[in-house]
């Protein structure tokens, strides 16, 4: 049998522990166009549901916190789900953060799948849905109408019956092409139980090689079996200083021989690290432990005792004695590696990671004291003109915006694609003249940074406004 555990709200729980002050808030993710994706519990009542526009949710719900999804984040926080469920079953899969699939051995694990789904949710603080079926598409189809907390399970014989009300373009996982849809909505074939209506000698004649597909899905047979996809290899390399180490030298010693072994081990396996984890043993056993996602794939020694010592510094200084550390290099990959001495010149941290926390501190300061309480020192550094030839906007627009202006006529706002863009900083605007049609022409051109992310330029001709331009 195969398990489907659907976690539909893991990026609202995910953002609520980055921003304590969301618990209890309305909240919904959105994507990069402005649809909804996901609505916290407390959204629903006034009328916020997926699929809505950005514009038209707040318009519903005033106080409502919209957040940008961040896949990647929502993936971190999945991991500790995913660990809990390959305790369980030894072959798991993990789609996206929402869902993930795994083997369930129906005599042990489905009698106390309830009280495992409770007590997982419980300390994750946020329903989880599950589906049980002999295809992963009877699970994720069980999981999806399941009650949290309550698994739903399709015992085998059923799956007809049970899918019959499901659209065929949802039951396949790579989609049909936009003509045999076509040919199918021409027939009344929308559902999965319109196939099992339909004989095959019929179906072939529309749908062709695809007819033998379509039929093993109509009785819930995808093909598709589960992948021993979690947890991802690993190598692990313990060194033992022989005595309690309380100073950073015997430390760092032992890093740097942890690293070379673990570079060998990697360079016979013939891969290569993206993600370091290191662990130190205090005198009771227990363990101080410390993680880096690694930008690019490395192998050899020195990289890993660089990344090594990027993480013992986040850990802090030693307060206890040790007795040894680890060293685990996951994420293995055949990947070819590069070399980080650009990001060991940053520091502790690395960019991607700095960016991320100031993103995340901006975005919670400007929610609660107003857009206007943070600048940034770009807006107070005057820009030389020798800035903007050596670094050029690239992409060439022609854009109608509607431009929000202050008092004295500068851009304040502007939408864009149904997406509100703030003025972050006037980096520089100049003036133009032109002849045209026997007349002056005034055209006022702004060089701006937004919020969101974003470096513009606006030309302002009488009461119109104008993209000309973007950098990538």
């Amino acid at each position: 049998m195969i398990g489907c555990f659907f976690m539909p709200r893991i990026g609202i729980a995910a953002e609520r522990c980055r921003m304590p002050d969301l618990w209890g808030e309305p909240v919904a993710l959105i994507s990069e166009s402005g649809i909804l994706i996901v609505v916290s519990e407390e959204a629903e009542p006034a009328g916020v549901r997926p699929g809505q526009k950005s514009s038209g949710a707040r318009s519903l719900c005033p106080n409502l916190h919209l957040l940008t999804y961040d896949s990647a984040i929502y993936a971190q926080a999945a991991e500790v789900i995913w660990n809990g469920i390959a305790v369980e079953s030894s072959v798991v899969e993990p789609a996206t953060p929402e869902l993930c699939y795994a083997e369930l051995d129906d005599r042990h694990v489905t009698p106390v799948l309830s009280q495992f789904t409770a007590e997982l949710a419980e300390a994750a603080r946020m329903p989880i849905h599950v589906g049980v079926g002999i295809s992963k598409l009877a699970a994720r189809h069980a999981a999806m109408l399941a009650t949290p907390s309550d698994p739903l399970i399709i015992f085998p014989g059923s799956e007809a019956r049970f899918l019959a009300s499901m659209e065929i373009e949802a039951a396949s996982p790579a989609g049909i092409d936009a003509d045999l849809k076509r040919r199918l909505g021409k027939l009344g074939l929308r559902t999965l139980g319109d196939l099992q209506a339909i004989s095959y000698r019929d179906l072939y004649r529309v749908a062709g090689k695809s007819a033998m597909r379509l039929s093993r899905l109509a009785i819930g047979l995808d093909a598709d079996p589960v992948l021993p996809a979690w947890p991802k290899p690993q190598v692990t390399v313990e060194h033992r200083f022989g005595y309690e180490a309380s100073t950073l030298e015997p430390v760092m010693h032992g890093l740097e021989r942890a690293a070379k072994r673990l570079a060998g081990t990697l360079n016979i396996r013939r891969e290569f690290a993206r993600r370091l984890t290191l662990c130190l043993i205090r005198e009771d056993h227990s363990t101080l432990c410390g993680e880096e996602r690694l930008p690019a794939p490395i192998q050899s020694a020195q990289d890993l005792a660089r990344a090594a010592e990027r993480v013992l510094g986040r850990l802090g200084p030693l307060r206890e004695p040790l007795e040894g550390l680890s060293l685990t290099a996951g994420d293995l990959t055949i990947g070819t590696a590069v070399q980080m001495e650009l990001f060991d010149m940053h520091g502790g941290a690395l960019p991607a990671e700095a960016r991320r926390k100031l993103d995340t501190t901006l975005e919670f300061l400007r929610s609660r004291f107003g857009f206007g309480a943070v600048l940034s020192a770009a807006s107070m550094r005057r820009a030389r003109r020798i800035d903007y030839w050596i670094s050029p906007f690239c992409h060439k627009r022609n854009e109608l915006v509607e431009v929000a202006t202050t008092p004295d006529g500068q851009p304040l706002q502007f939408r864009r694609r149904q997406k509100v863009y703030h003025v972050r900083a006037i980096l520089h605007y100049w003036c133009e003249t032109s002849w045209s049609w026997n007349e002056l022409v005034k055209t006022t051109i702004y060089r701006i940074e937004t919020d969101p992310s974003g470096l513009f330029e606006l030309r302002q001709q009488g009461n119109t406004w104008r993209i000309t331009a973007e950098q990538d």
